[in-house]
């Protein structure tokens, strides 16, 4: 499972590329969130557990569905809920929230770690920015939440991130909400 996560990744950050490069909308299909979340929620669970960190949430067992590209909606959680579990402090609990209004669907992932500096949540989407209280402490290249907005962007959607419940890091995307017949 891991090895076909790594392959499918390196897919789709060469996929990213190109809707970055030649800004491309993607095309939208009906996505089922819970089986998402399901599969998201497996594919983390062992680093996870390696850190003591629960899930947590509230999203209903059936027919959550946005309009979304599959692929990259994929991309976009899991680079969230890697940042989710690496910035937590170890034995807390990450948490997805679903919840719908005015025909949008709201994705929130909100960890309690450190949060982020009120001085650099704006700049977080920005290719290769990494904050500078965990920059030494947590390896990574700053691409994973530029990567996320920009294939939300590409979905039509938005991305946020703003002070979480526990003191952490809530991030929140919004993507339209299947209406009637529309694909």
């Amino acid at each position: 499972r891991s090895a076909r996560y790594l392959r499918d990744l390196s897919n789709d950050f060469l996929f990213m590329r190109q809707v970055e490069d030649q800004g491309l909308q993607l095309p939208q299909e009906i996505c089922r969130l819970e089986e998402l979340f399901a599969e998201m929620v497996i594919l983390f669970a062992e680093s996870a557990q390696a850190r003591g960190i629960s899930f947590s949430g509230n999203w209903p067992q059936a027919e959550a569905l946005c309009l979304a590209h599959a692929p990259a909606l994929r991309v976009v959680l899991s680079s969230l809920l890697d940042n989710a579990i690496k910035y937590s402090d170890p034995d807390t609990v990450v948490t997805l929230n679903l919840r719908e209004s005015d025909g949008a669907v709201h994705i929130e992932i909100d960890d309690q770690g450190r949060g982020i500096a009120d001085e650099e949540m704006e700049r977080i989407f920005d290719r290769f920015f990494r904050g500078e209280v965990t920059a030494d402490k947590v390896p990574g290249s700053g691409l994973g939440l530029y990567m996320a907005r920009v294939l939300v962007e590409a979905m039509g959607g938005s991305i946020q991130a703003r002070r979480g419940k526990g003191g952490g890091t809530c991030m929140e995307i919004q993507l339209l909400a299947p209406v009637g017949d529309r694909p």
